[in-house]
C-alpha cells in the first residue's frame, strides 16, 4: 500500500511533522538446516506491488522462509511473482477471476515446478480453491472470513454469497493458519473446522525499523493508514473528525491510503473544510517517521484480520485508538496496550480523541506497554520458528 507513490516532500503541510528519529530492534533468525521442506509454492492474486495486507504478508512470508531455511519458494501470482498468470485480472475480475483461471492452470504449475507444499490466502481478497491439487500438501492462510465481513461491515451483507465457496476451499486445505484469536473462533464455530487443522500463529512482521531510539511527538498530529474501502471505516472517521476539529482546531489528521473511496473522501475533505490531508502512498522510511512523530494512530476499521498498521504504531510507541472489533481486540487490551472504542459510535470516538489531544501525558504508559508487548509477542525469530515448525508438521503428517 505504501511501498510506492509520491514523496512526502511534495506536501508542505506534512513537512513540519517529520521526525528525525530512527529505530533499531535486535532480531536473530534461527536457520532450520534439518527442515524437510525443500520446495514451497505460494499462490496469491495480491503480491507485488501489494494492493493490501495480504500482498504485504505473503511478501514477508516468502522473504522469511528463503532467508531462514534451505528452501526455495516459488510464487504464482497475477504480477510480481516468480511466475505470473492471468495478469489481466489486475485490471478486471480480480481475485475471483484469478481463482477461476487456477482451476485449469494450478496443477500444471505444481507439476512443472515440483512444489511439495502450497500456501495460499483464503477469505476476502484471497483464493477460492475449487479443486484440490494432487501431489502436495495445501495450507490456507486466513486473516478474516467472509462470514465476519458480512456480519461486521455495514452494507456488506451481500458477501454472504461467498461463504459457501470459502467453506469448500477451507475443507480442501490440509491445514489452516490464522493470526487472530477472533478469526480462529469463527473458523471453529461458524465453519465447523477440526481444531487440529487450525493453527494460530504470531504474525511475521519485521518491527525493527519501527522502534525509535528516542521519541519526539507532535501533540496535535493524528494519523490513519488504511486502504480506502468500506471495511476500513475511513468515511466514518472523517465524520468524527468534523466534530473533533470544532473543539481542537489546532489538530491535524494525516490520512495515508488510496482505494475505491478516494474520490468521495477527497470531496468530503474539501466540502467540509476538514483539517485533513490525504497522501495516496509513502516510501516506508517516510511512513515510519510519520507514525513515530504522531500523537496517536487511529484505526476505525469495522473488521481486521490482524491489524498490521496498529502493530507497527504500537512498536513506534505511538498510542493507538482502535475499534473494539474482530482482529483488533485480539491484538490489544483496552487501557493497557491500546484504547478500544465501540465501532461506529461517533460520540465515543470524538470523546476519546479529544481527551488524548487535550492531555499530552495521558496514554504514555499505554504506549510504552504496547511497545514492549508487540516487540516480545512478535519477535521475528520466534515468529519464523513457529511458522517453520508448523509447516514441517503439516508436510510430515500422513
Amino acid at each position: 500500500m505504501y511501498s510506492f507513490g509520491i514523496l512526502l516532500g511534495e506536501h508542505p503541510l506534512f513537512a513540519q511533522h517529520m521526525s528525525t528519529t530512527t529505530g533499531i530492534c535486535s532480531s536473530n533468525v534461527t536457520i532450520m538446516n534439518s527442515s524437510p521442506l525443500s520446495n514451497i509454492g505460494m499462490v496469491t492474486w495480491d503480491y507485488r506491488p501489494p494492493k493490501g495486507g495480504l500482498g504485504r504478508a505473503f511478501q514477508q512470508m516468502q522473504a522469511a522462509l528463503v532467508a531462514s531455511s534451505p528452501t526455495t519458494v516459488s510464487v504464482l501470482s497475477s504480477t510480481g511473482g516468480t511466475h505470473n498468470s492471468a495478469t489481466w485480472t489486475r485490471r478486471f475480475g480480480g481475485h475471483i477471476a484469478f481463482s477461476a483461471v487456477l482451476l485449469f492452470s494450478l496443477q500444471r504449475w505444481i507439476n512443472r515446478t515440483a512444489r511439495h507444499l502450497l500456501l495460499f490466502p483464503c477469505g476476502p481478497g484471497g483464493i477460492f480453491l475449487l479443486r484440490k491439487p494432487k501431489g502436495c500438501k495445501v495450507v490456507a492462510v486466513v486473516y478474516h472470513t467472509y462470514a465476519q465481513q458480512c456480519r461486521l461491515v455495514p452494507g456488506q451483507w451481500w458477501k454472504r454469497l461467498f461463504v459457501s465457496l470459502e467453506r469448500l476451499t477451507l475443507r480442501k486445505a490440509d491445514h489452516i493458519l490464522c493470526y487472530a484469536e477472533d478469526t480462529r473462533q469463527v473458523l471453529l464455530r461458524t465453519y465447523h473446522l477440526d481444531e487440529r487443522r487450525v493453527t494460530l500463529l504470531p504474525q511475521l512482521i519485521p518491527l525493527q525499523p519501527w522502534v525509535p531510539t528516542k521519541t519526539v511527538k507532535d501533540k496535535n498530529l493524528c494519523v490513519c493508514i488504511a486502504r480506502l474501502e468500506q471495511r476500513k471505516g475511513v468515511l466514518f472517521l472523517l465524520r468524527v473528525w468534523e466534530r473533533v476539529q470544532v473543539q481542537a482546531p489546532q489538530a491535524t489528521l494525516i490520512l495515508v491510503g488510496d482505494g475505491i473511496q478516494a474520490a468521495k473522501i477527497d470531496r468530503l475533505i474539501l466540502r467540509k473544510k476538514l483539517s485533513v490531508q490525504r497522501i495516496p502512498s509513502l516510501p516506508q522510511n517516510e511512513l515510519i517517521a510519520l507514525v513515530q512523530s504522531a500523537r496517536m494512530l487511529l484505526c476505525p476499521s469495522f473488521l481486521e484480520g490482524f491489524g498490521l498498521t496498529a502493530t507497527e504504531a504500537m512498536a513506534s510507541e505511538t498510542l493507538v485508538l482502535a475499534s473494539d472489533t474482530d482482529g483488533l481486540r485480539s491484538l490489544m487490551t483496552d487501557a493497557r496496550t491500546g484504547v478500544l472504542i465501540e465501532p461506529g459510535n461517533q460520540s465515543a470516538w470524538v470523546q476519546a480523541i479529544q481527551e488524548y489531544l487535550a492531555d499530552t501525558e495521558k496514554g504514555k504508559d499505554i504506549a510504552l506497554c504496547a511497545r514492549a508487548e508487540v516487540c516480545t509477542r512478535f519477535a521475528y525469530d520466534h515468529s519464523i520458528r513457529a511458522l517453520q515448525e508448523c509447516l514441517k508438521q503439516v508436510y510430515s503428517a500422513q
